[in-house]
């Protein structure tokens, strides 16, 4: 196995699911919150249209499931099972939720611009095609910023590979595959992030060193704010 190192400003992750999203947190590599770290059935296409129009249509035409355990997105099948409360009406808590979103869309969005280096992490079964395609869609959306995106992929074989990559002017794809179910998975995992990743201030991401990038994290946080109270304002 030969992971290359990625040097970052932070690390972003891209579902499907909230696995990579919880590991990331788990291991201190997680400066900030963005849309849809905690949702489920999102495609790669889904996770750019929500950075691009900052969340605007997510969840607006929404259900809850029969059993009320979650909330489905009706636009593009999008599922939450930590955002809303099941016993209670959509309609008293989409105001709220939008709002959340939104902020985190903007937040991210605005440190995505803002940086020179941004990785992203995944755990999808996809063709490599799609991963190119994300990719550079992501550097057609930011113009100014390089990507290293590593995507793990379950296999049903022992030990850790690296089955696919790929280089583009301002992107670097990792597919590194092994067998992702718990417990041996996260172990795995924890060895392959923290390997992986190194944060542009020289702060190895398993250190969890992180006061400078909280700092930041919380001024781009209060710089989104700001922003969508001008937007209330002007209207």
């Amino acid at each position: 196995m030969n992971i290359k190192s990625a040097t970052v400003d932070f690390v972003l992750s891209a579902g499907p699911a909230c696995r990579p999203a919880y590991h990331t947190q788990k291991l201190g590599m997680r400066m900030f919150a963005s849309p849809c770290d905690w949702m489920i059935v999102h495609s790669l296409e889904d996770w750019i249209h929500i950075l691009e129009y900052e969340a605007e249509d997510m969840f607006q035409k929404s259900y809850i499931d029969e059993d009320k355990q979650y909330v489905v997105d009706e636009r593009n099948g999008m599922i939450s099972m930590h955002h809303f409360n099941c016993d209670q009406s959509l309609d008293s808590q989409i105001p709220s939720f939008s709002w959340k979103m939104k902020k985190r869309a903007i937040n991210t969005a605005n440190a995505i611009s803002q940086s020179k280096s941004v990785g992203i992490v995944m755990n999808r079964i996809i063709r490599a095609e799609e991963l190119v395609a994300f990719a550079e869609r992501l550097c057609s959306l930011f113009t100014r910023t390089s990507f290293h995106i590593l995507n793990v992929k379950d296999t049903p074989q022992q030990g850790v590979s690296v089955s696919y990559e790929a280089e583009g002017e301002r992107y670097v794809i990792q597919e590194v595959s092994f067998n992702d179910e718990h417990p041996l998975g996260g172990k795995n995992l924890k060895m392959i992030y923290s390997g992986w990743a190194t944060y542009r201030c020289g702060v190895r991401c398993f250190d969890r060193s992180f006061v400078y990038l909280r700092v930041l994290s919380k001024i781009i946080n209060l710089c989104s704010v700001l922003q969508l109270l001008k937007v209330k304002l002007i209207r």
